[in-house]
Order: structure tokens, then sequence, then C-alpha cells
């Protein structure tokens, strides 16, 4: 086992639980858009980890740490797609140079599903579901080093390569959405190394949260341009912005597909003989605040 392994353990848990933790703050009171947006960040951030961690914790443990955040998720998914949605259906108006008023009926629905969401969400029941996983994290038996994060981590960016893959063949809406969970894992692992390799590594983090964005866009245009089929808008307003909206569509999938295939360029066998010195270095590290 390499040096340090008794270090990155504790350190692996210790950030892990405090993403749980700083999402569970963002959910305090009565959560607006941004706090929404802040909580899903940050249980991201912890489902990378557990990702990252898998060899170090048994399966059965993993499992059950993962579809307690993956629950938390998704209610706060359905709490935020209505606001991401309306706010775009403003700004695909104006560019198709449509009156406010003609979307009027469409927005009030949309208004109507993120009160709806809003009213649902029950933040302390998510907070209690959150401080009962980062409890059952911080009591898991875990053990970590760098060889072992290593694996977690080029296990990572070969799901993510494979679903580029899969993107490239069929390059459906939701073939790219599941790409983006990747994307998104890979980049939070990255994030989390930058520490040990701060000249090459935020760089390549960089580059997978661009990736990440202009696929979250992309989805966000597919979902609206699938609601528009039956909203009842005219015939023609409909077709405009369904036009618009297939355009931007297109001009960002073929930007991630670009730069899908220089993020993903090598195989994962060379990057895991990079990646062992990568993760040893950072399993070394002394403890700082922000880590």
């Amino acid at each position: 086992m390499a040096t340090g392994g008794n270090r990155a353990t504790r350190r692996a848990r210790a950030l892990c639980g405090r993403h749980i933790a700083a999402a569970g703050r963002a959910l305090r009171g009565r959560p607006d858009a941004a706090a929404i947006h802040q909580a899903r960040r940050e249980l991201k951030r912890a489902r990378a980890w557990l990702q990252l961690a898998r060899r170090g914790l048994e399966r059965d443990e993993r499992r059950a740490l993962a579809a307690a955040l993956a629950a938390v998720a998704r209610r706060l998914g359905a709490a935020r797609d209505a606001t991401v949605l309306r706010a775009l259906v403003v700004e695909t108006a104006a560019e198709a140079g449509l009156a406010r008023s003609v979307l009027a009926g469409f927005e009030a629905a949309l208004g109507r599903e993120r009160a709806a969401g809003r009213a649902s969400l029950r933040p302390r029941e998510l907070r209690l579901a959150l401080a009962a996983a980062r409890r059952r994290l911080l009591a898991a038996a875990l053990r970590l080093d760098g060889e072992r994060l290593s694996a977690g981590f080029t296990r990572l960016y070969r799901r993510g390569r494979r679903a580029l893959a899969a993107a490239e063949r069929v390059p459906r809406a939701s073939r790219l959405h599941e790409w983006r969970k990747h994307v998104k894992h890979y980049g939070y692992a990255l994030e989390a190394l930058a520490p040990a390799w701060p000249r090459r590594i935020p760089p390549l983090a960089e580059e997978a949260r661009a990736l990440a964005d202009a696929l979250g866009e992309h989805h966000d245009c597919a979902l609206l341009e699938s609601r528009l089929a039956g909203a009842r808008l005219a015939p023609a307003v409909r077709r405009r912005l369904r036009a618009l909206l297939r355009r931007r569509r297109l001009a960002l999938r073929a930007r991630a597909l670009r730069a899908g295939a220089r993020l993903y360029g090598e195989t994962p066998r060379r990057l895991r003989a990079r990646a062992d010195s990568w993760w040893i270095e950072w399993a070394r590290l002394p403890a700082r605040p922000d880590q």
C-alpha cells in the first residue's frame, strides 16, 4: 500500500462529508434557485468522491450512500427544471423577436410548476436525509491510498469515454445527457486532485467544466423543445421557438463532441500510468483548511 494511505482515507472521508454538509446548509430556510443549484453541485461533488473511493468502501455501503444522495438529487432536480425552462423560453423568444405576451400562458404554467416544485421540496426532510448519509459515511469502514484512488479516477474517465463513444454513434439528447453525468464526476475528481499538480490539473478541470456546461445547456434546450411540442401556443410561434432551439442544440452538440474528443483523447491505460503518481502525491499532501 502506498505511503499516505491513512491520510488519504481521512482526507477523502472529510472532503466527501464536507460536500454533503454544504448541500444541507444550502437548503436551510426556504431555498431559492441559487441555493438549490448550490446544493445540487455539492451533491455531485460528493457523489464523485463515492466513485473515487469505490475500492475503499464495501459494496453495500457504497450503494446505500449513493442511493441516498441520488434520491435527494432527484428531488432537487425536479424543483430546478421549471425555473430554468422559464428563463430559457424568455431568452429564446427575445432572440426570435417575439413579444413576451405571446408566451403568457406557457410562462404561467411553468410558474405554477415551479411553485409546486418548491412546495414539495421539503428542505427539512432533505437536510435530515443528508445528515443521515453523512453520519453513515463517517461511520463506514473506508481504506484508501493513492493506487485505489487512481483506480477510481481511471474508472470515471473510462465511463466518460464510453459515454462519448455512444453519443458519437447515436447523438440523441438522452445519450448526451448521460455523458454529461460522467463528465461532471470526472471534472469534480480533477478539481479535487488539483492541489497535487497545480500546473497540470486545473486546465483539465476547466475543460471538463466547460464541456459539462455545454452539455447542460444542450439538455435544457432539448427539454424545452419537447415541452413546447404540447404547449398551448400559436403554431407559428411554436415552430419558430423550436427551430431556434434545434439550431442551438446542434451547435452545442458539435462543440461538445469536439471538446470531448480532446478531453478523452488518450486511452484509460495511458491515463492510469500517470494518474497513479498524481494520486499518490495527493495522498501525501498535508491537510489544508480548504482541503
